[in-house]
């Protein structure tokens, strides 16, 4: 874009969707991005999220008004520690702000405070229409709009001019909120694709680990999990005590249901359920001595989101790395870079590497990456790792030359007959049944990826060369076997160890691998 002077309509990242219609509903967050990484690389990005967080806190600030600052500080502080897992650098962050944006003002529209209500319906226009262009969740923004009016739609029914007033400038917003939203380069493109995934979110929800529920194993779910837990109790008793406002009911209930059902919606959950339950459960204060009191428990809950948020940003390693390789197959992408020629062939990464593999090799068409775009391709790679014969259906159908696959701790049960008719059995790495010998030869491996090369696809000669034919990951006891059988080349061996050792040392020598900030 910063290029060509013009918006992307076809995909042209990758080789198997290259020349499809695409609506790049992101142009200008990633413009934003751009920008700043051009001004000062990842170090600007960081500077950027940061701001971002911050204006967060800030509008979260002042929707906890009214409360003691105490209070108001162990609301933040939980806040981020259910927003640990989805404050990575996204631009879906402009989209935390813009809600919590949105939910303050609508907040002073109901209670009639400072604000303008006749402008209301034009600050709704001018928002989504810039939403819109940033990020899809301007959607999130339009169902918190159509849940306030829904709420104030009774009123219309009553003689109350304040009350009527306010549904109707609700309803009128929502309106011009999502016929703003079409002012965009790909006019009702924006809502074909929410629509799309919305069809697809079954299969996605099982594949994708955003859009898949709440998950009390995964520790950084725990404290949205919790607060929807706290949120449906306060939910329950200012039901019965009659002290629920009808926005605040469907507004929670309704973004509390699809954050258990996808955690993608944490950033909005808890947007709304940190003030609106704080505000319910401590709206009734018996003594002017209450907030003193309730000073210590404000001070331990602050204390505890601290301990738990710098735990798992120790565990995860958020302040000392970039790229951190446990996350990224950033040392498989270093042999990809010194090695040209594998860049032009057609590769399968995984769906999580694609963004990070096209980032870091700007030569490469990935297969697939993050974007909506490939979501039935995913589909279709999880179809096909069902069995082995299925899987090498799929690499010939695709046309793949190279596999880039996850080194994972999977073995299956072998067992090796001898001469003298003796069996042993074995636990041997899973890649031997999906990448058998004699299609496949082993280019490279470490920690945290394999890469294998379709024989067929080349020279003999320089696959002699390049191929670990005995030095194997995971399948040590086989080889220790064959080594006490006298059954192995053990030159050939010791030269795949000196090779494989000598990489990292080669890579870090050439600046190929990726460095600490």
């Amino acid at each position: 874009m910063a290029e060509h002077l013009r918006w992307p309509r076809t995909e042209w990242l990758s080789f198997t969707l290259q020349g499809r219609p695409w609506a790049d509903f992101e142009w200008l967050g990633q413009l934003v991005f751009h920008g700043a990484y051009s001004l000062g690389e990842l170090g600007a990005l960081w500077a950027l999220k940061t701001a971002l967080l911050v204006c967060v806190s800030w509008l979260l600030w002042r929707l906890l008004q009214g409360l003691s600052a105490p209070a108001r500080a162990a609301g933040l502080a939980f806040w981020a520690a259910c927003m640990i897992p989805r404050s990575d650098l996204r631009i879906e962050l402009f989209s935390c702000a813009a809600f919590a944006a949105l939910l303050l003002g609508l907040e002073r529209i109901r209670t009639g405070t400072e604000i303008k209500n006749e402008r209301a319906a034009a600050v709704a226009a001018a928002g989504f229409a810039l939403w819109a262009n940033i990020h899809s969740g301007f959607a999130a923004g339009l169902l918190l709009l159509g849940l306030y009016a829904v709420a104030e739609t009774p009123a219309l029914l009553r003689k109350d001019g304040e009350a009527r007033k306010r549904a109707l400038l609700f309803s009128l917003s929502l309106a011009t909120g999502a016929l703003a939203a079409l002012l965009n380069p790909y006019g009702v493109g924006v809502y074909t694709v929410l629509f799309t995934h919305a069809a697809q979110s079954a299969a996605v929800s099982t594949a994708i680990v955003e859009w898949a529920p709440l998950d009390f194993a995964r520790d950084t779910h725990r404290p949205a999990l919790l607060l929807c837990a706290l949120t449906a109790i306060v939910l329950v008793i200012s039901l019965k005590r009659r002290r629920l406002p009808a926005a605040w009911g469907l507004t929670l209930a309704v973004f509390g249901l699809l954050c258990l059902r996808h955690s993608r919606f944490i950033p909005y959950f808890a947007a709304a359920a940190v003030p609106f339950a704080l505000r319910l459960s401590l709206s009734r204060s018996p003594s002017p001595e209450e907030p003193r009191r309730l000073e210590p428990a404000c001070a331990a809950a602050v204390v505890l989101c601290a301990l738990f948020s710098a735990s798992i940003a120790g565990r995860v390693g958020v302040l000392r790395r970039t790229f951190d390789p446990r996350y990224v197959p950033a040392k498989a992408a270093a042999f990809l870079e010194r090695e040209p020629r594998l860049l032009e062939r057609k590769l399968y990464e995984p769906w999580g590497w694609g963004g990070y593999l096209g980032f870091r090799l700007p030569g490469l068409r990935v297969f697939q990456d993050g974007r909506y775009l490939f979501h039935p391709l995913l589909a279709e790679a999880g179809a096909a790792m069902r069995s082995p014969s299925l899987w090498a259906d799929f690499l010939g159908r695709r046309g793949i030359e190279l596999v880039l696959m996850e080194n994972l701790p999977l073995r299956v049960a072998t067992t090796r007959r001898y001469p003298d008719g003796s069996t042993r059995p074995f636990q041997r790495p899973f890649y031997l049944e999906y990448f058998p010998r004699e299609d496949w030869a082993l280019l490279h491996f470490d920690e945290k990826a394999l890469l294998f090369a379709r024989r067929k696809a080349f020279e003999p000669a320089w696959l002699d060369k390049a191929e670990y034919k005995l030095l194997r990951p995971g399948d040590e006891a086989a080889l220790a076997d064959a080594l006490s059988r006298g059954e192995i080349d053990t030159r050939r061996l010791k030269a795949e160890a000196e090779r494989h050792s000598a990489l990292d040392a080669e890579l870090a020598r050439a600046g190929l691998l990726p460095t600490r900030p």
